[in-house]
């Protein structure tokens, strides 16, 4: 299984496979932390679940090799996706609905004021023009 902390680095978890005496190491690597998008490098022998110790919320997305992958909640509280044998690219993006639908309404309510503002200037210039 792996497991990363909120706090960056790398960290590696060691378990024993089912039916197996020996240790398997697998091991993620924090390539990019930001506040709204992580890239986290895996490398792992069989299939396991990449756990991330930050907050489990609605508006993550999350990626493997750029193919998009479903989020689990992990303990209550954290972000976990499921990821394949080998070595691989796990992206977490934040993009909340409530993000996309606030930015369309600014941008509606910016046309609106544009609009108004334009027939606000047509309708002046046209009642300053001399009356024959």
């Amino acid at each position: 299984m792996l497991e990363v902390d909120g706090a960056g680095q790398r960290s590696v978890l060691q378990n024993l496979q089912p039916g197996s005496r020996k240790p398997n190491v697998d091991s993620a690597e924090i390539i990019e932390d930001r506040r709204n998008r992580v890239n986290i490098r895996t490398r792992n022998e069989h299939d396991g679940l990449l756990v991330l110790a930050d907050n489990f919320y609605n508006g993550w997305h999350a990626y493997i090799d750029g193919s998009p992958t479903l989020i689990y909640r992990a303990n209550h509280s954290m972000r976990s996706v499921a990821v394949p044998a080998g070595e691989h690219v796990v992206t977490f993006v934040f993009l909340p609905e409530t993000l996309k639908v606030s930015a369309y309404a600014s941008f509606g309510a910016l046309l609106f004021v544009a609009i108004g503002l334009a027939l606000s200037h047509y309708k002046a210039g046209r009642q300053k023009l001399p009356q024959e």
